[in-house]
């Protein structure tokens, strides 16, 4: 209400912020840690700094191991980021709110499947000479976008110039797009994504469904720290932020979280800045500068 009793209308920022209060957690956390790390290696950070390179991450001295974590955040500020965040957002979205609805710590334990798996064959490609899996953003992504489609096999998916196909083909689209923009080159990192999706949703729903064992299970660990919906403020983390709310004021649990998010991403850029002055071979740095420029 204004000083004349009527009704505001909500700016754009109250609407964005709405949307993003919204947002599921773990989407939240996946959308807001890709914005943040793009601008840490576009304006802050080279990127050299947040690529995966194996070879680095096993040193015994100085373990460059936040590697691990933000080869799957960052792409080149451009169009591509913009396909990619959307494409994140939505499915990842559809997912925690359909598929995996109240069942945060299942997702996670999804994520933390397929980051692991992609991990570990694109650590076997990189030897093999695949430098485009220096990045795994659009791996991940595509994992999350083949899992999406396998649980919607009956939704039509809507593309470029009204093309409309099923979703269990919306993959195979976008991995045919790229290959075309590419001019004929294979988007390894996407086929990794699919490849890493299909295990999961074959482990998971398809050979048990046969009769087989179910490998998958979600470890008790991650229920402690991700509980269903009904029983949200068992976290120990949200205990702590509900008990020290009080003192902060009129600041929400939302509110916090954000915060606690932004903290954490500055601390891990500013330990992968500090950590990134100790690498021994310039010569090899560069070389993997330019592998990036090429993508």
């Amino acid at each position: 209400m204004n000083q004349h009793g009527q009704r505001q209308q909500p700016t754009f920022q109250d609407e964005a912020v709405f949307w993003y209060r919204s947002l599921p957690p773990v989407t939240k956390f996946l959308f807001t840690t890709f914005v943040v790390e793009v601008f840490i290696g576009t304006i802050l950070l080279s990127p050299w700094y947040l690529i995966f390179i194996p070879e680095n991450v096993l040193k015994i001295r100085y373990p460059e191991v936040w590697r691990l974590f933000t080869a799957f955040f960052f792409q080149k500020f451009g169009l591509n980021f913009a396909f990619q965040l959307y494409f994140l957002y939505r499915y990842s979205f559809d997912l925690e709110t359909s598929k995996f609805a109240g069942r945060p710590a299942d997702y996670v334990f999804f994520l933390l499947f397929e980051a692991g798996l992609i991990l570990i064959l694109a650590g076997f490609m990189i030897s093999a000479g695949f430098d485009r899996l220096l990045l795994l953003n659009a791996s991940l992504i595509m994992a999350i976008v083949y899992t999406w489609s396998q649980y919607n096999r009956n939704t039509m998916v809507a593309l470029f110039f009204g093309l409309r196909f099923k979703a269990p083909y919306f993959p195979a689209v976008l991995l045919l797009y790229e290959f075309l923009v590419l001019q004929g080159q294979v988007p390894w990192d996407m086929v990794l994504g699919i490849v890493t999706g299909y295990i999961y949703h074959w482990l998971k729903e398809e050979y048990p469904a046969t009769g087989g064992r179910l490998w998958l299970t979600t470890p008790r660990i991650l229920y402690r720290f991700f509980p269903s919906a009904s029983s949200t403020y068992s976290r120990p983390y949200v205990r702590y932020i509900m008990a020290i709310t009080p003192i902060i004021g009129k600041l929400k649990k939302t509110a916090i979280l954000d915060i606690s998010i932004g903290l954490g991403l500055g601390i891990a850029g500013g330990y992968a800045f500090w950590y990134g002055y100790h690498v021994p071979s310039v010569k090899r740095r560069e070389e993997f500068k330019l592998k990036l420029k090429q993508q």
